[in-house]
């Protein structure tokens, strides 16, 4: 993974610490915390939501 990628997801791990009040999680952990919180919060409401499920299908990782 590039070094800028890198940084550019470590600071949007740290955003969603700062936003939810959670304690600042681990890179090890990292990953794997906020993809099972981006399906829970985002992609699943938008599974069930009445947007164009064309839409949906092109950024869902399921």
């Amino acid at each position: 993974m590039s070094e800028s990628l890198y940084k550019i997801m470590e600071t949007f791990f740290t955003e969603l610490d700062e936003l939810y009040n959670n304690k600042k999680t681990k890179s090890q952990g990292q990953s794997i915390y906020y993809a099972n919180f981006i399906n829970k919060y985002i992609y699943e409401p938008l599974k069930n939501s009445n947007i164009n499920p064309n839409l949906i299908s092109d950024i869902s990782p399921t």
